[in-house]
């Protein structure tokens, strides 16, 4: 059974001129996620795209992470849309 845990986000912004009230995008990064859903994770974002931050190798968009999380603990496969 999944217990509750807050996965801390980040967002991305692309320069100071760009309004700052919304970010491009948000993501999370997989090293602070529960050991379970690294590997099958990472599996899954084979040869998807991935944000890529100076600095931060291995990330996720967020809306990817909670695609795979809600099939990850219903025992299915979240679809790939890219």
């Amino acid at each position: 059974m999944e217990t509750k845990q807050e996965i801390k986000q980040y967002d991305f912004y692309l320069s100071d001129d760009i309004d700052k009230e919304q970010p491009y995008f948000s993501y999370i990064k997989i090293s602070e996620l529960p050991e379970q859903e690294q590997k099958p994770l990472k599996e899954w974002l084979y040869g998807q795209t991935v944000p890529m931050i100076d600095d931060e190798p291995d990330v996720a968009y967020l809306g990817d992470y909670i695609r795979f999380k809600r099939a990850f603990y219903r025992g299915e496969v979240a679809r790939i849309y890219d």
